[in-house]
């Protein structure tokens, strides 16, 4: 195996739209360096501490939720965390809510200048791993 792992981005059908390569040194230091900055955090309890293995990264930012703590990690108060739309009691979120969380973690980005291009809620939905649907 060459570390090189590739993640597609589709549509229900199975369309490819795109493929984005990363390698696991990059996914690891992606997982460390999230667990620094968020283990403390509260509302992420449950789903902190990431584990390094397999897809737990992407299961963890499906949500939106970490996405928008990155944001706030990086540039305070962007996003009003009472806008977080969070998981129920048993840990469930609707995919209307996710992908309002997904919104609002790209569009806090793009205010404090980060480059978004071609990318949207519903890209990262349905970006599918070499292991299936995320």
């Amino acid at each position: 195996s060459s570390g090189i792992n590739a993640e597609y981005g589709g549509n229900e059908k199975g369309n490819s739209w795109t493929t984005h390569t990363y390698s696991e040194e990059e996914k690891l230091a992606f997982v460390d360096w999230i667990n620094f900055r968020l283990v403390k955090d509260p509302q992420l309890k449950g789903v902190l501490p990431i584990k390094e293995e397999g897809e737990s990264l992407f299961k963890a930012l499906h949500n939106g939720i970490i996405m928008n703590k990155l944001v706030n990690d990086s540039v305070p108060d962007t996003v009003d965390e009472r806008a977080l739309n969070m998981p129920d009691a048993n840990g469930k979120l609707s995919i209307f809510k996710i992908q309002e969380n997904q919104t609002l973690a790209l569009n806090s980005c793009i205010a404090i200048g980060c480059y978004v291009i071609s990318i949207g809620a519903k890209r990262i939905r349905t970006v599918r791993t070499m292991g299936g649907n995320l």
